[in-house]
């Protein structure tokens, strides 16, 4: 079985959507079945960008343009293809043509990818195509599939299928997927709400965590030596890239309060990543002078951040949804877990998935800050109720979240769709 996997994300990057494919493409070679990874890029220009450039070197404008004609004459390509494909209704059919046409700068980068990776594509040899995301890679592998004639699966995750509205047109490439996987339930019923999709369409597949990367062997209290932080300290861990919608500012300004109430507590904050919002974080933490309890420790290598994760006594990302842009899941709460700490996390979309409120950890009302201090007060006096938390988190990862079980699932999908050919 040969897949063809299209991501623009993939290693080194260390997001969520890397992390998944990069771990389904190595089990699924262990699985004896080939994965292709073709990684395109969006920095494609389109043929209008070409009037605004300084004519100095007139050959170079010319190889250019015609590069960029080549990119029309196979637009016109697609586009008819599209037309003759009869496995699609005509009304979707127009849909998808109508995208093309409204979105141009994104078709014209969809269209170069495609025209750069078509001779090496009619080589190979391959059964299905996986979409790593519903992003602008989605019309370039649902193009493939109408060229190709293959069957398309899609991985979904949350803000790439929030939009529908009479211009995006993406509802008809939803349609016309023959699988859409979703990380949880909460997801599967919000695109199907969203875009009208048939139940059959839809599949649950866990995001799940190679647990041989996440192996420490050092103790929690030789780790507390290495990064000198005392053992009567108590840890407070966030892991993610530093966007407002994180929610970052709420844990530094429950600990500000907390140290204000009691400024006996020995509470100090670690937070691993780095992002545009990591600035203004920084000014909020020098605002409550809080220099030596919250400590920005940028991105880490893998070894530095699972040393974090043990060392840690609790995990806390707080994040609130904005318009199009929600969690659809939450792997680092999973990661958490992993190392039997206790989360706290919002109680809204994909996030309810990942947190078992009330045994892996707490769900709280992302603007409660209240709350969110009387979580942090209760986990840091009862240390029992901490390690069954964390007991029965480790336990669940490893029942329904490592690779080793959930490549099955993916196995299955595809087996599945290759049979009904």
């Amino acid at each position: 079985m040969n897949i063809l996997i299209i991501t623009d994300d993939f290693y080194p990057n260390k997001g969520g959507i890397a992390h998944t494919i990069c771990n389904l493409y190595k089990y699924l070679k262990k699985n004896n079945i080939n994965p292709i990874i073709i990684n395109p890029h969006i920095s494609g220009n389109n043929i209008h960008k070409l009037i605004l450039k300084r004519i100095d070197n007139l050959e170079s404008i010319l190889i250019q343009f015609f590069r960029k004609l080549k990119n029309i004459f196979f637009l016109v390509y697609c586009i008819i293809r599209i037309i003759f494909y009869r496995k699609i209704e005509f009304s979707n059919r127009l849909g998808i043509i109508l995208y093309l046409s409204y979105r141009f700068k994104i078709t014209m980068n969809i269209i170069n990818n495609m025209r750069l990776s078509f001779s090496y594509l009619k080589k190979r040899k391959f059964d299905l195509i996986l979409c790593a995301h519903g992003g602008w890679i989605f019309p370039m592998c649902f193009l493939l599939k109408i060229i190709f004639d293959k069957k398309l699966i899609l991985m979904a995750h949350g803000n790439d299928f929030l939009v529908n509205n009479s211009l995006t047109q993406k509802s008809y490439f939803f349609k016309n997927t023959e699988k859409i996987i979703l990380s949880n339930s909460i997801m599967k019923d919000l695109i199907k709400k969203i875009h009208h999709l048939d139940e059959e369409k839809l599949e649950i597949v866990y995001r799940a965590l190679d647990i041989t990367e996440l192996k420490v062997e050092m103790t929690k209290n030789d780790l507390r030596n290495i990064y000198r932080i005392s053992n009567e300290d108590f840890i407070i861990l966030s892991v993610g890239r530093h966007v407002v919608r994180k929610n970052f500012d709420m844990v530094i300004q429950a600990i500000n309060e907390l140290l204000n109430e009691d400024p006996s507590l020995r509470i100090k904050y670690y937070l691993i990543g780095k992002g545009e919002d990591t600035n203004r974080l920084k000014s909020i933490s020098k605002k409550f002078n809080l220099e030596k309890k919250v400590f920005f420790l940028g991105e880490c290598d893998s070894t530095k951040r699972n040393h974090f994760y043990k060392l840690s006594d609790i995990f806390i990302m707080p994040s609130h949804s904005e318009k199009n842009s929600i969690e659809g899941f939450g792997i680092v709460f999973i990661e958490a877990n992993y190392f039997k700490l206790p989360v706290i996390g919002a109680n809204h979309f994909g996030i309810k998935a990942a947190i078992v409120n009330g045994k892996t950890g707490y769900r709280i009302d992302p603007s409660d800050l209240t709350n969110l201090k009387q979580k942090i007060l209760e986990l840091k006096s009862d240390n029992k109720k901490r390690k069954e938390m964390g007991k029965y988190g480790h336990r669940r990862v490893l029942e329904e979240y490592t690779w080793e079980n959930v490549i099955n699932e993916y196995i299955k999908i595809f087996s599945t769709l290759l049979s009904s050919v």
